[in-house]
């Protein structure tokens, strides 16, 4: 299990990242999002809950910081429901 610093965690785990280390990574993949979709016409950022969420959530904190006029279309997914339902039909 991986365990991020300064985010509530769900699952206990391994600590690959913490404090600096963090930030720089959250930094270089919106810097890598910049240059590659430049003005974020027609991209949409999905943060898949839970924790994809949670890391969503600091992309897009970061992006508004150092992008601020040019940022991409935001939204959760919450894939929950889809995979319950898959497990009780796969059970009748």
């Amino acid at each position: 299990m991986v365990k991020f610093v300064g985010i509530p965690t769900i699952m206990s785990g391994r600590i690959i990242l913490a404090g600096k280390g963090f930030e720089l990574t959250i930094d270089r993949l919106c810097y890598q999002l910049i240059e590659n979709y430049d003005t974020f016409e027609d991209v949409c950022l999905i943060g898949i809950q839970e924790r994809g969420a949670l890391l969503s959530d600091r992309l897009m904190s970061r992006l508004k910081k150092i992008n601020k006029n040019k940022i991409p279309q935001y939204g959760k997914l919450d894939i929950t429901f889809t995979v319950m339902t898959i497990v009780k039909k796969k059970n009748l």
